[in-house]
């Protein structure tokens, strides 16, 4: 777990909107590449928009993996890998880090490859690894995201936020961003703190992210296996840099 330290430059206004952009799949038959597409042009054209890359960039199916295996993707492993750069180069500069995820785990318990890994050093980016701590300088305010591609055993939106919120547990922050589900989402908790200074009582918020994918369900192996259709797209946040203040879109 490492402190990823970000303080945009060039951003116009007084609000900086950070997308947590994963579970592509890219290279899956089931990845909505049209919508993919369009969100990397509304990145490209928004200035004030920088990026998270949450994990699961690429689809990585071996031939043992869950359902027809690699027979599911229409790319291998390797091509994924080069068209995942040349789609984020035109925004590399907006990206902010790379998570790995257990698609590109596959390749990485093989081989010690990590896609994720090779993406991230191509396009001149961070690598996030597991988890990691954004402290992010937004004009004279300071706020601090904790991220990470997830993990859980549940497909339901409550076992999910579950998981999410389990990092609150041992790592504090204002936002926590968790991948991996494919669920568009968010809730707050509001937690106090004690102010030793003043010897009084801070009401604070913490926002749980869960930020989406890029799969459709029609005739994949989600329909197969009863999974829920999920909406396709990205989470976002907004703050504000002459306050405090944090928004959430899903």
């Amino acid at each position: 777990m490492d402190v990823n330290r970000v303080e945009p430059k060039n951003i116009k206004g007084k609000e900086l909107e950070i997308l947590f952009f994963g579970d592509l799949h890219i290279g899956s038959k089931d990845c909505d590449m049209n919508a993919i597409k369009r969100q990397i042009a509304w990145i490209k054209n928004n200035p004030n928009v920088v990026v998270i890359m949450m994990g699961d960039t690429v689809n990585c199916a071996l031939k043992h993996s869950p359902g027809a295996g690699s027979f599911d993707d229409d790319k291998n492993p390797s091509d994924q890998i080069d068209f995942a750069i040349e789609l984020l180069t035109p925004i590399k500069n907006k990206i902010y880090g790379i998570h790995n995820g257990n698609h590109g785990n596959r390749i990485y318990n093989e081989t010690t490859i990590s896609p994720e890994k090779v993406i991230a050093k191509s396009l001149g980016v961070p690598y996030l690894g597991d988890t990691c701590f954004h402290y992010v300088r937004f004009k004279s305010q300071s706020y601090i995201i904790f991220s990470a591609h997830g993990s859980t055993a549940g497909t339901s939106i409550t076992g999910s936020f579950n998981s999410c919120m389990k990092y609150a547990q041992y790592a504090h922050a204002d936002i926590y961003a968790m991948g991996h589900t494919h669920q568009l989402g968010a809730q707050s908790q509001v937690h106090y703190m004690v102010d030793k200074q003043n010897k009084t009582l801070i009401k604070k918020k913490r926002d749980f992210i869960l930020t989406g994918g890029y799969l459709n369900w029609k005739g994949s192996y989600a329909e197969s296996k009863n999974y829920a259709p999920l909406r396709i797209g990205s989470a976002k946040v907004i703050l504000s840099g002459d306050r405090f203040d944090i928004h959430v879109r899903t």
